[in-house]
Order: C-alpha cells, then sequence, then structure tokens
C-alpha cells in the first residue's frame, strides 16, 4: 500500500488486490481523513523564587510545567545567569534526556552564583516530547 498525503480534510482513495495469477479482486472504496498534529509548547506557570536570598545560599523555588497535547515532557531545567540571556548555572528537574510527567516541581541549587551581591535572572526550560524545540519563562 502506498499513500501520499497532501492536505489535511477527508480523501477518496480506494484499494485493489491481486491474487497470483494478477487477477484483480473486488475494488473496495473508501475515504481517508487527514488531521493535523497539534503540538502546543509546554506552559509553565506559578514560578517563584525563595526571597529573600541569603548570601552564599542555595537558589530555590517552585514551578509548575504542564502540556495542554498530555504529551510527556524532556529537558525541564531552571537556568541562572547574571544576564537576562545567560546561562551560568543549571539545576536539572529529573534527568534532563528522560520522558516525566508535568507538574510541580521545586527547585535548589547554584549556591555559587550567590557567593556576592548581585541582579540574577532565573528562566525554566522544558520541552514536550514530540519536538527538540524548548520554551523558556524567565523572571529576574
Amino acid at each position: 500500500m502506498r499513500w501520499r498525503l497532501i492536505a489535511t480534510g477527508s480523501h477518496p482513495d480506494r484499494v485493489e488486490g491481486r491474487d497470483s495469477k494478477d487477477r484483480q479482486a473486488t475494488v473496495q472504496r473508501t475515504t481517508v481523513t487527514v488531521v493535523a498534529l497539534v503540538n502546543n509548547p509546554p506552559i509553565i506557570s506559578g514560578f517563584s523564587a525563595t526571597t529573600p536570598l541569603m548570601i552564599g545560599a542555595p537558589i530555590g523555588g517552585a514551578f509548575t510545567i504542564t502540556d495542554s497535547d498530555g504529551d510527556m515532557l524532556k529537558n525541564v531545567r531552571v537556568h541562572v545567569s547574571r544576564s537576562f540571556k545567560g546561562s551560568e548555572c543549571v539545576s536539572d528537574i529529573g534527568n534532563y534526556d528522560s520522558l516525566q510527567l508535568g507538574g510541580s516541581n521545586s527547585f535548589s541549587g547554584c549556591a555559587s552564583m550567590s557567593a556576592s551581591a548581585a541582579i540574577l535572572y532565573l528562566k525554566v526550560e522544558g520541552a514536550t516530547a514530540r519536538t527538540s524545540r524548548h520554551w523558556f519563562n524567565t523572571a529576574p
């Protein structure tokens, strides 16, 4: 069987068969419906960081990450940096490459980033199991 799907929607199709003597069997007519898969990015919400942050203490907080399509998640981590787009220290939530369910998460780490007074930027990274693209939620 060979299909060439061009567009979403309903498409008429037929199935033909032949026996070993090349006699055609009854042709079966059918309709094939092609739907587009939805793949929304994960939703990161409820992000909070523990304050006040003490000099030399681990940076901690919590967030929730879910996927409206029900996909498993991967690559969930918190980045800490002294610059808005940077990533000087990371705190993985579970094994970075392993699939995991969405839900509430807490983090604690990167104490070296609080060794001296500074403005720190935190962002949460996460991806769905169906894509390698990542989405970020940043908070100063």
